[in-house]
């Protein structure tokens, strides 16, 4: 709870209330940090969402100050950072929106964070929205200690009532995952949404990881991929189809805004046939497509050379008045 201070107590965890979810109700809690040990993005590999475990999930016991004066606790996923990837390579998802910054109804921009959004399957959204549920229920008995640095009043100027634990995960928490909607003016699969680091740079002066994108191509056998270029986050078009991992960003944060978790873009597949908009309305499927290779096509040019050279050999030179070589006078050896 809050001291008269201001400051936050330190204290251990109590018993955790369990996901309502029948697959996590035997979950261990989170366990804590004790140590506040760096690890970089190196040393973490990403897990596909459908094999993640809430067992492995740690969440550090103390509120450490952001940079925009929001709060943040630490979370590791047995001890290194987090990193979620989505099916098996190259089990690709589209990217339906061009990564941007948020606009108003002017397309004016509305600060400079690019962001981006990624179709999910439904098991895919159940599983998200189960990790996400897990948190808000071993976090709830410490809603009002966590927010309490809020404001205290909403936009209109009204007092905000006390936190609960049912305003704590309601109103409070922001969840990055939209479920499907089927229906005869608007359909569209479930999605994440994901921030595009789009500065290498912040405005502290200090190097930002910016997302690594390679562009290649699906062979038809889905098992072979052309030779990987890299890219850049402007290769992020509408409808693109991509294998993407994504990290989460510092931690839990909670702020005025509520709480949560972020996930920002780290590593991108952009498979350049499989965008939507470049599938072909002419169904293909018992034939296979192989794209030229730079082989094929040297193959192909030095075929066409020495179909040429042989024409030359093959010409009669007779007619042509020539030097004496030995050759019996027409420069063709015999």
């Amino acid at each position: 709870m809050a001291t008269s201070g201001g400051a936050i107590q330190k204290k251990q965890w109590g018993a955790v209330k369990r996901a309502a979810n029948a697959t996590q109700e035997d979950a261990p809690a989170p366990r804590l940090q004790r140590e506040a040990s760096r690890v970089s993005f190196d040393d973490a590999k990403a897990i596909q969402l459908m094999d993640f475990d809430v067992a492995k999930l740690e969440i550090g016991p103390e509120l450490k100050e952001g940079r925009i004066g929001d709060r943040f606790m630490e979370v590791k996923y047995g001890g290194n950072l987090l990193m979620l990837c989505f099916g098996k390579f190259p089990e690709y998802r589209y990217w339906p929106f061009k990564a941007d910054v948020a606009r108003n109804k002017a397309g004016e921009a509305l600060g400079n964070t690019m962001s981006g959004v990624l179709e999910l399957t439904g098991p895919e959204y159940d599983k998200f929205r189960s990790i996400e549920q897990f948190v808000v229920d071993a976090l709830k008995p410490r809603a009002e200690e966590l927010m309490f640095h809020t404001l205290k009043k909403d936009k209109a100027g009204k007092p905000v009532p006390p936190y609960t634990e049912q305003t704590f995960e309601l109103g409070d928490f922001n969840s990055q995952v939209k479920a499907a909607v089927v229906g005869p003016n608007k359909n569209y699969p479930a999605n994440l949404r994901i921030g595009v680091q789009n500065e290498a740079v912040g405005a502290d002066g200090k190097p930002r990881s910016m997302p690594k994108i390679w562009l290649c191509r699906l062979k038809p056998c889905g098992k072979k991929i052309s030779v990987k270029k890299p890219g850049t986050i402007h290769d992020l078009e509408r409808n693109c189809a991509i294998y993407a991992s994504v990290r989460l960003v510092r931690g839990i944060y909670f702020g005025n805004t509520g709480w949560g978790m972020r996930y920002t873009l780290h590593e991108a597949y952009i498979f350049t046939n499989m965008a939507k908009n470049s599938q072909s309305s002419i169904d293909t499927g018992d034939v296979a497509e192989v794209p030229d290779s730079e082989d094929e096509r040297e193959a192909a040019a030095k075929e066409k050379e020495v179909k040429l050279e042989v024409t030359v050999q093959d010409h009669d030179y007779g007619a042509l008045d020539t030097f004496d070589d030995g050759t019996g006078g027409n420069g063709v050896a015999k």
